[in-house]
């Protein structure tokens, strides 16, 4: 009888202890969050070391391409995420869009919010950056007093642009422009970089 009684709670214990232990793996969650993917491409962000990373998943997850890394003190929040696959000059490339937004300021005084627009283009084959552009959209906000006492104010608005304005041609070309120059830049297969092209 004995014999039995402890057989029982020898059994008890570990059939608590092993579903401890299967209760503990369940927690385990994947970090990475997906932002975009195409064809055997998946454009990823997460955290490791105290970095914030965005990388691309070529083919399986043990082939990464980092993109960017900042540290994790600094918030991304990549919006807007798109994978392009293009062919320029029979060569294979992919053009990585997103979007980043961060405010700086304070809204009694002056707020600024900008909008970051990345665009990079990768041959992922040879794992080169062929290309990077950033164009910056800030909208300033303002209260500006209208007496010496500060008894009178209004709200002044403006908005205010850096970079180039990115667009992706048909044949593969890259389009840069702004309100004084437009510029276009063609792939070079021997450089794997993007030039201006001549006229």
């Amino acid at each position: 009888m004995k014999k039995l009684i402890f057989l029982t709670i020898a059994l008890v214990f570990a059939t608590t202890s092993f579903s401890q232990k299967k209760a503990k793996a369940k927690k385990s969650v994947k970090s990475a969050i997906t932002l975009a993917n195409a064809t055997n491409v998946i454009f990823e962000m997460n955290k490791k070391n105290g970095r914030t990373q965005l990388y691309l998943l070529l083919g399986s997850a043990n082939d990464t391409l980092l993109i960017k890394s900042v540290p994790e003190s600094l918030t991304i929040l990549p919006l807007s995420c798109k994978l392009k696959p293009f062919i320029s000059g029979g060569t294979a490339l992919l053009n990585i869009t997103w979007t980043e937004t961060s405010s700086t300021g304070d809204v009694k005084t002056k707020l600024e919010n900008a909008t970051k627009i990345n665009n990079e283009i990768w041959d992922t084959t040879s794992r080169t950056q062929a290309f990077s552009n950033t164009q910056i959209a800030t909208n300033i906000k303002e209260i500006v007093y209208l007496d010496r006492l500060k008894n009178a104010s209004e709200t002044q608005e403006k908005n205010r642009k850096e970079g180039f304005e990115f667009m992706l041609q048909i044949n593969g070309d890259v389009t840069l422009l702004n309100k004084a120059v437009t510029n276009i830049m063609t792939y070079n297969t021997v450089d794997k970089k993007y030039k201006i092209k001549k006229r």
